[in-house]
């Protein structure tokens, strides 16, 4: 996950400022933040501090299973050219025994 700038604190601080009627021009321009940035931060303004940095963590915790299933995918997939020959022969033989029993 990309890192951030600015603290939650920081975050928490300029949403909390855009709550007491100042202007977003003059509140981007003091937290050096972009337009963007502050409308991009606005959704998490009814969140405090403790709770912004308990849902990045459980982000950082649904990104690791979904890895884990990625690179066991991966694998699968690596090791699938090695195992055909030998998945193709045993079904071979298996034809040809069927075929000279009957």
């Amino acid at each position: 996950m990309e890192r951030s700038r600015f603290t939650d604190g920081r975050i928490i601080a300029a949403l909390k400022d855009a709550k007491a009627e100042t202007s977003v021009p003059e509140l981007c321009t003091t937290y050096g933040i972009s337009d963007a940035t502050f409308y991009k931060w606005r959704p998490q303004s009814g969140m405090d501090v403790l709770l912004m940095s308990r849902m990045k963590k459980l982000g950082d915790e649904n990104c690791r299973p979904k890895k884990l299933y990625l690179n066991a995918q991966y694998d699968a997939i690596a090791v699938q050219p090695l195992l055909y020959p030998l998945l193709r022969a045993t079904t071979t033989r298996h034809r040809s025994s069927y075929a000279q029993s009957t």
